[in-house]
């Protein structure tokens, strides 16, 4: 079964900064991974520069990371909005969270809401998660 496949019913409503607990709850183990986490989600190298040298310690970057990806603060034109879908993907990827048991356990907790209509970044968002795998 390909990555879209396995993925394609887990919500793809675009998050905000409000919702940043929720993710980061999802996501607190992968504080020791929170440079690849970042970089899968879509925040370029000088971000993760500036990220390291402002916080002292891997949760607070975390942390950092989940509130940029939130804002949108990342490489909007390569990466899809953020959404469940994407933490997912990016959880499981072999760049990134490594954690595929982990997306597991979150996927079905964001299962994708009946007739939402598509965010422009519908296809992108599935082709991104393939592409990460």
């Amino acid at each position: 079964m390909s990555m879209a496949g396995t993925w394609d019913n887990v919500d793809d409503t675009i998050l905000g900064e409000d919702d940043f607990y929720d993710v980061k709850d999802a996501v607190s183990s992968l504080t020791g991974m929170w440079r690849e986490f970042g970089s899968v989600l879509g925040l370029g190298l000088a971000a993760i520069k500036d990220i390291k040298a402002m916080h002292p310690d891997p949760v607070s970057c975390l942390d950092e990371v989940l509130k940029r990806w939130l804002k949108e603060d990342y490489n909007r034109n390569r990466f899809p909005p953020p959404s469940w879908r994407q933490l997912v993907c990016a959880v499981q990827s072999k760049s990134g969270g490594k954690n595929p048991a982990l997306a597991k356990k979150i996927a079905p907790l964001h299962p994708k809401k009946e007739k939402t209509s598509e965010n422009k970044f519908g296809e992108k968002a599935l082709l991104s998660c393939i592409r990460l795998s």
